[in-house]
Order: C-alpha cells, then sequence, then structure tokens
C-alpha cells in the first residue's frame, strides 16, 4: 500500500482556525466609564407632590360645601382615586393638576391661597 498518501489536507483558510479561539478583551482604562457617569449625574429626580397645605384647603372648602369626595369626583367629572391623592397630598403637581384645582375653585366659587 504504498500508493496511498496519508499526509494531513487543510481544505479551507487557515486562519479561520485561529478566528476560533477566544478573545483576550483588554481594558481602555482600569476605571469604570459607568460608575463615572453616575458620580457626575447632576440632574434632580425629585418628584413634586401637591403642597400639603394647598391639599388641606381643598378638603376644608368640600367640607364646609358639605359634599363628599365621591360627589366632588362626580361634579369634576373625575375618578374617585384620583380626588382623593389630590387631597391626601400623593398628586403630582403638573399642569392637569393645576387644572384640576382650578375646576375645583370654579365650581365651588372660592379662591385657593396656596396654590
Amino acid at each position: 500500500m504504498d500508493h496511498q498518501d496519508y499526509t494531513v489536507v487543510n481544505i479551507g483558510n487557515s486562519s479561520l482556525k485561529e478566528k476560533n479561539q477566544p478573545k483576550k478583551i483588554i481594558p481602555k482604562n482600569r476605571t469604570d466609564q459607568r460608575s463615572i457617569k453616575i458620580e457626575n449625574e447632576t440632574e434632580n429626580f425629585k418628584i413634586i407632590k401637591i403642597p400639603s397645605l394647598l391639599s388641606k384647603e381643598i378638603t376644608q372648602c368640600r367640607v364646609n360645601s358639605k359634599k363628599t369626595q365621591s360627589d366632588m369626583a362626580k361634579l369634576l367629572m373625575k375618578p374617585l382615586s384620583m380626588y382623593q391623592e389630590l387631597e391626601n397630598g400623593k398628586a403630582i403637581y403638573n399642569p392637569a393638576t393645576k387644572a384640576l384645582i382650578q375646576s375645583i375653585e370654579r365650581k365651588l366659587n372660592i379662591k385657593f391661597q396656596n396654590k
């Protein structure tokens, strides 16, 4: 059997074998970039709630007009939970809430002082 050739023949690109090995990741900097971004963050993430004096004033005006929270919610055509958040001081003080406060003023014919 001298006529057979037993030498190894590589079919394809030999550089593909080198690419299958895991890559060595070399960090560019020793510092963590994410921690630097977090430390340099200057934005204020505080959510502004309705002032407590205003929520107490709304509650007092509702009680003086002898209405319940559900009556006021129906009068304003808003969900009861939204009105309860307003009176409890948990509502976010945004333009929609300010518009709701103005509609309460119009419906009850009063002017709130602690806006």
